[in-house]
């Protein structure tokens, strides 16, 4: 999941030629509107439509190697799972307060506009920010379906709101106390004002490690 604030990448880099596909498809999803029903839609085995709009081969071509580094998986694996890609309309991502949400190898945004968006060389850190949960997905165990293995990668998810890194507190807990400290610490004098639900999103976990390897990739292209 993610909101698209702050994911803008340094404009002045040269865009690879074929980084944006020639023709956008903005494919609605099959599984039904809202972060709940769609997620309950994954978890039993409802299929997503195969015609969505795939990875480009040099959006894959760029991403690969720094994705493969970041998240502990093997280049040829990595270039996998991207190839697997695809990107549709609403599903999880509609009526939400998140501009994308992935689930498996499926990248939801909300609309035609957010979809031209997150193909743009500018929003380069989005995208692969939104790759970087296929990679915690392409960790899941392999010997299961996609079914159950989008499962795990939901459950652990959901698990991390409740206990972060080494059996830390989970991102209910720390997005709870950066809000506070934001919003209600007499003492922040460089306070930003974030949303509860921003705070606790950005201290999640698995968000914030593919947020790690998003600005990896945006500062080495």
């Amino acid at each position: 999941m993610c909101n698209l604030r702050s994911f803008v990448a340094d404009p002045s880099v040269r865009v690879p030629a074929g980084w944006t596909p020639a023709e956008l498809k903005g494919v609605p999803s099959a599984r039904r509107p809202g972060m709940l029903a769609a997620s309950f839609d994954a978890i039993k085995g409802k299929a997503e439509r195969d015609d969505g709009q795939k990875l480009t081969p040099v959006q894959i071509d760029q991403m690969a190697p720094i994705l493969a580094s970041s998240f502990g998986l093997t280049e040829e694996k990595t270039r996998a799972h991207l190839a697997e890609v695809e990107l549709f309309l609403g599903g999880p991502a509609a009526n939400t307060p998140w501009n994308a949400v992935t689930i498996g190898h499926d990248i939801y945004v909300r609309s035609t506009d957010e979809l031209k968006a997150i193909e743009e060389w500018n929003y380069r850190r989005w995208l692969s920010h939104e790759c970087g949960h296929v990679m915690q997905y392409a960790r899941t165990p392999a010997g299961l379906d996609e079914t159950h293995r989008v499962r795990r990668y939901l459950g652990a998810y959901v698990g991390h709101l409740v206990v972060g890194a080494s059996c830390g507190p989970g991102a209910l807990a720390t997005g709870l106390c950066c809000w506070l400290h934001q919003n209600f610490n007499p003492f922040n004098y460089s306070k930003t004002h974030v949303t509860l639900q921003d705070a606790i999103h950005d201290t999640h976990v698995m968000e914030v490690e593919a947020e790690r390897a998003a600005r990896a990739f945006a500062m080495g292209t």
